[in-house]
């Protein structure tokens, strides 16, 4: 199924560039993504030790896509790296000079990953001045020419092993002044292996002399429906006995950086 939705971007891709003029370029990318986790259950509904964090720590992820561009309109299709993550903290009270701060983020990174397709259009120059003391010496005006394209697309994710039933187990601990450290295990759920969703954002694309040199990707990823969810136990004799859970959607907002690289140009008008 997945080989079948990746030859069909493909062949949507190269059936643009045979009819139309314009460039395709493959455009490899390094992401930083913060993910955002959507409601909590403390399934003891008494449990005092920890509470959601509603944003995860930045994770380094990787990706492809091709894109082909026509003038001001352009459109991409790749796979990128995904993650189902989760948060929670606990902070001790501020009058206890002993207190501890403790922080936990992880994220389902048994392979997630997202196809996807996207179209932008060019509708900004964004151009800066040269500096006066940086300018001497050299006929440039400009010290960056770019252009900035908001994007709309989808991503299909899907997960390489399927979860649907089945746990994988971790080993948490939550440190506390008071009690020592807490240990637990959690385990994550996914309601199925696939999932629909969107990508919202913006390309901007920096050029020198005319020609496509760097691009800044910032996009948001979001699905209306849950993915999963984490849940944790927690255990130490005569201290603590419970369970806590955390629900996933995969949203969350990222940056790429790419270099796009012109693989092949139609001259021809058509």
């Amino acid at each position: 199924m997945n080989s079948r939705i990746k030859l069909t971007i493909l062949g949507i891709l190269f059936s643009l560039e045979f009819f139309a003029q314009g460039k395709l370029y493959i455009v490899p990318q390094i992401d930083c993504f913060v993910g955002s986790i959507r409601g909590t259950d403390s399934i003891n509904n008494k449990q005092f030790f920890i509470k959601t964090k509603d944003w995860t720590r930045k994770t380094f992820l990787f990706g492809i896509r091709l894109t082909y561009t026509n003038k001001s309109f352009g459109v991409s299709a790749g796979i990128d790296q995904a993650l189902y993550s989760s948060a929670f903290y606990r902070n001790e009270d501020k009058s206890n000079a002993n207190r501890i701060d403790s922080k936990h983020w992880e994220a389902e990174g048994n392979g997630p990953s997202a196809i996807f397709i996207e179209s932008g259009y060019e509708l900004l120059d964004f151009k800066a001045k040269m500096p006066a003391w940086l300018s001497h010496g050299t006929d440039k005006s400009y010290l960056f020419i770019s252009r900035v394209a908001p994007l709309f697309g989808f991503e299909y994710r899907y997960m390489h092993n399927t979860f649907i039933n089945h746990f994988t187990e971790y080993n948490v601990v939550i440190p506390t002044s008071q009690y020592g450290n807490i240990p637990g295990q959690s385990l994550y759920h996914a309601y199925k292996n696939t999932q629909v969703s969107l990508r919202v954002g913006a390309d901007w694309v920096f050029l020198n002399e005319g020609k496509r040199r760097f691009v800044l990707t910032f996009m948001y990823h979001f699905a209306f429906k849950d993915a999963g969810y984490f849940r944790y136990h927690f255990y130490k004799p005569g201290v603590a006995d419970f369970y806590y859970q955390t629900i996933t959607k995969g949203n969350g907002f990222s940056i790429k950086a790419g270099v796009p690289i012109k693989i092949y140009e139609n001259k021809k008008k058509r």
